[in-house]
């Protein structure tokens, strides 16, 4: 039905569309909402750049677990686990203040 060509450019246009169009719209609707007056190209595309990084880190441990687990819905909860450990460590949901153990993982979470 379609060549490897024809797969591999879809794969590719929607590779992109999740990987930069996403992180993308989301800083665009952030300096929207937050009202940055003084904002530049460069604290722009460094904004996009992280939003981007952190769009791949979570792509990756999703194509990571599933190739690990053959079960789709036991792939989906590693995969929540392993990101839940992740955003402790980045300060979202844990004072970095806290403890050892905490500010080691906010050194060493992306």
């Amino acid at each position: 039905m379609y060549g490897p060509t024809a797969y591999f450019f879809s794969r590719l246009l929607v590779s992109i569309m999740s990987f930069v169009l996403y992180p993308l719209t989301c800083t665009l609707i952030m300096i929207w909402f937050l009202g940055l007056q003084v904002f530049n190209v460069r604290v722009f595309f460094g904004w996009f750049l992280d939003l981007w990084l952190i769009s791949l880190v979570g792509n990756s441990c999703g194509l990571a677990v599933g190739c690990i687990v053959p079960d789709e819905m036991t792939a989906i909860l590693y995969g929540n686990l392993i990101l839940l450990v992740f955003f402790m460590g980045a300060g979202l949901m844990a004072n970095v203040n806290s403890g050892y153990l905490v500010r080691f993982l906010g050194w060493i979470s992306p």
